[in-house]
């Protein structure tokens, strides 16, 4: 893509988004961003201890998504129950 086509586009969608606070912030906040990376303002202590705090969220899903699955379980076996119980077979 040309240089020209470029400033085009770039015009064309600043004109189209020119009253829209949320674009104009949008906009702001990847222009203060260009030319950084994470790992320069994160220092290896620091990534350290995200990778821990990811690794007990993944944790903490994985224990939240067994348990989930044996309440779903115990929720299915009280329906079938209910079934059961209301069709007279406990009877």
């Amino acid at each position: 893509m040309s240089d020209e086509t470029r400033r085009k586009i770039s015009r064309s969608v600043k004109a189209r988004y020119a009253n829209d606070p949320e674009y104009a912030a949008s906009v702001a906040a990847t222009a203060s961003q260009r030319g950084k990376t994470t790992q320069a303002r994160t220092s290896p202590t620091e990534w350290k201890q995200l990778h821990q705090e990811n690794a007990e969220l993944i944790a903490s899903v994985r224990a939240l998504t067994e348990e989930t699955k044996a309440l779903k379980s115990e929720v299915e076996d009280l329906r079938n129950y209910i079934m059961w119980d209301s069709t007279g077979g406990g009877r």
